[in-house]
């Protein structure tokens, strides 16, 4: 019965065939200047959506206090976590975030973060807030090994939220 049921591979070729034909397409003149101009501002934009979030946070879990429990750690884990994983747009943001990486590892596990702790949490908070000043700073590394910093000009707005940690206990 198995065998009878088979049907004869010419029976089967007869009923299968193939073509294919080949076609370029290109893009209008003119019309992909959006697209690269959105993609040109990707790294800004999450410069700013970063600086809007801590803000937020300093606001909700800082602000007129001088100790916090660890769970003020979260959102701050999280801005940096999204701008490890977005640091591919923007340069500049590499070796900041290894060095809140650095600071944030440095902090007790458990407890409140009181004194020293919360004023280097407030610094790490600081620092999100003010990525694009990060970007004012260039660091170019000579043939002979020294190191030279050369500062650009700062933006002349700086967050009203910067003058207002400065003067927080």
């Amino acid at each position: 019965m198995v065998a009878e049921a088979i049907e004869p591979i010419e029976s089967i070729a007869s009923r299968l065939s193939f073509s294919h034909q080949t076609f370029q397409v290109q893009s209008v003149e003119g019309l992909d200047d959006g697209l690269i101009a959105s993609v040109n501002t990707l790294g800004d934009r999450l410069i700013k959506e970063i600086s809007r979030s801590a803000i937020q946070t300093w606001e909700v879990s800082f602000r007129g206090r001088a100790k916090v429990s660890q769970k003020a750690l979260r959102p701050i884990l999280a801005l940096l976590e999204k701008a490890k994983g977005l640091a591919f747009l923007e340069d500049s943001l590499a070796p900041v975030i290894a060095g809140i990486e650095e600071e944030l590892n440095g902090l007790p596990k458990s407890g409140y973060l009181e004194g020293r702790d919360f004023r280097q949490l407030e610094g790490v908070l600081h620092t999100l807030v003010d990525l694009e000043g990060t970007k004012t700073l260039v660091v170019l590394e000579q043939q002979d090994g020294h190191i030279e910093v050369e500062d650009e000009i700062l933006p002349a707005e700086r967050p009203v939220f910067v003058q207002a940690m400065r003067s927080c206990p």
